[in-house]
């Protein structure tokens, strides 16, 4: 069974710790885009997103906190899924502005990777929330602008209700659920299967890509 309990405090320091001093998102980021994949309206799998979060795909094995950011990437993705299909979101507190800002920008770039939401001006209109909350209103179609104009501060406090309402619009409506990964601790083995979700095996997939 995958652990889908959400990183603890600790363990999402030493992930900011990995992701190194310029990651393309932090840790709250990293969760909205994975919040975005598991409701959006078609599948997207860890080969698509997961070089969105790490740049190279998964670390070569043997590279130093290699596995462990692998693994605790992983870990998270289940844990957001899991809390999606529950209703439970991984999300950070709505006082904690900023971090809150980091979520919605993290959610654009996950809606961004689904081509069965990005360019649908009628599905977009679920990321709205996301791109006033990040300062991107240019991503807003004109008319959901004019309807959300001068809400932008209460946002962050009804995030929840946004995602869950594209969750049972897109994922029920596609008839199946996101189902979890299943991460084999923090290691992942030459011969385990490629956490991408190609269906290979781990050194005959990620390790190629990076030889």
């Amino acid at each position: 069974m995958p652990n889908t309990k959400p990183l603890t405090d600790e363990e999402r320091a030493i992930l900011a710790g990995l992701l190194g001093d310029d990651p393309p998102f932090d840790p709250d980021a990293i969760d909205g885009l994975l919040t975005a994949v598991a409701v959006a309206p078609g599948l997207v799998p860890p080969s698509v997103w997961l070089p969105r979060v790490l740049p190279g795909g998964a670390p070569q094995p043997g590279a130093a906190g290699g596995s462990e950011l692998l693994g605790l990437v992983m870990r998270e993705y289940d844990a957001v899924v899991a809390g999606v299909q529950s209703g439970t979101l991984v999300k950070p507190d709505s006082e904690e502005h900023d971090r809150c800002v980091q979520f919605a920008r993290g959610y654009i770039a996950g809606a961004q990777l689904d081509p069965e939401w990005n360019g649908n001006e009628a599905r977009w209109g679920f990321v709205s929330w996301a791109a006033l909350l990040a300062g991107r209103p240019e991503l807003v179609p004109a008319d959901v602008r004019a309807q959300l104009a001068g809400t932008e501060p209460a946002l962050a406090s009804s995030i929840e209700m946004f995602v869950l309402a594209a969750r049972d619009s897109f994922v029920e409506g596609r008839g199946r659920a996101p189902a979890p990964t299943v991460v084999r601790g923090d290691k992942v083995g030459r011969n385990d299967p490629c956490p991408c979700g190609s269906g290979k095996k781990f050194k005959r997939c990620c390790v190629d890509k990076q030889a």
